[in-house]
């Protein structure tokens, strides 16, 4: 399958959205700690064969949200660091977990249920989503294409490759990517990741990026809750990525994203 647009479980088009703003505001605040190791957990367990452990880290993570969370998330939380037992397991290269590595989530509430946050994911063809971000956006499925809208199936998998051009930077990347439905206490939940499988091939030495990781949550709430959360090793004229800014573009995208759904569905 070929897309062309903007990907949610690339990433890469976080990256070069920040190469267009040179402001760097205050760091948003330290996420409490249950989160940020809710974010990590949620992340290492999700291509668990049982998923035991994935329906506990989010039934937990719907209470921290019941505790009067959601305003301070929707703003942003910086989240700790991924631990080398969350990346040990990922096809790809030997990831070097460097403190580099920064971390940030942010949530906001959807007027659409966890079946349309799927069907946009796993079926739509992403240039009718944003336009005119890739030149080009390959997305192989090798498990679950044609069952997982629908939960016929739990599990769906791919690998992607895409060029993404920002001022006249070329940036081809791979990923790999993940979906999962857990039927948690409250109802069903839809979790994706993704991660870079190598890095990146870049046409500039303005932009270095390393290492990407990437969750998505759609929480079985009223309003359906989805939490985005990403850890990233990139810079930008030798300077790490500022969070604030990768905060931001996870909440424009998230926009994007519901704008579509509230058009199409």
């Amino acid at each position: 399958m070929r897309q062309r647009g903007l990907v949610l479980e690339s990433g890469m088009r976080y990256l070069y959205l920040l190469l267009i703003s040179t402001l760097i505001a205050c760091a948003p605040p330290e996420a409490p700690e249950d989160l940020q190791l809710l974010a990590a957990y949620i992340f290492t367990h999700a291509d668990d064969e049982d998923d035991v452990e994935l329906k506990a880290g989010l039934d937990n993570l719907y209470a921290w949200m019941g505790q009067e969370h959601e305003e301070d998330i929707e703003e942003g939380y910086q989240i700790n660091l991924l631990g080398d037992e969350a990346v040990s397991d990922l096809e790809g290269v030997d990831f070097d977990l460097t403190e580099d590595l920064i971390g940030a989530a942010v949530a906001h509430e959807s007027a659409h249920n966890a079946d349309d946050f799927a069907q946009v994911m796993i079926a739509e063809d992403w240039s009718t989503v944003i336009v005119d971000q890739y030149e080009y956006y390959d997305k192989t499925y090798t498990e679950g294409e044609d069952c997982m809208v629908e939960r016929d199936c739990m599990v769906a998998k791919a690998n992607s490759e895409s060029e993404l051009v920002q001022l006249t930077i070329s940036v081809i990347s791979k990923n790999r990517i993940q979906y999962r439905w857990v039927e948690t206490d409250q109802g069903w939940a839809f979790v994706h990741r993704s991660w870079l499988t190598e890095p990146p091939i870049v046409s500039s030495d303005i932009v270095e990026p390393k290492s990407q990781f990437f969750l998505s949550v759609v929480l079985p709430r009223d309003p359906v809750v989805r939490i985005q959360a990403t850890w990233i090793d990139t810079k930008i004229l030798g300077v790490s990525v500022p969070k604030n800014q990768v905060v931001k573009t996870m909440r424009d995208q998230g926009d994007s994203v519901e704008v579509f759904m509230n058009e199409n569905y």
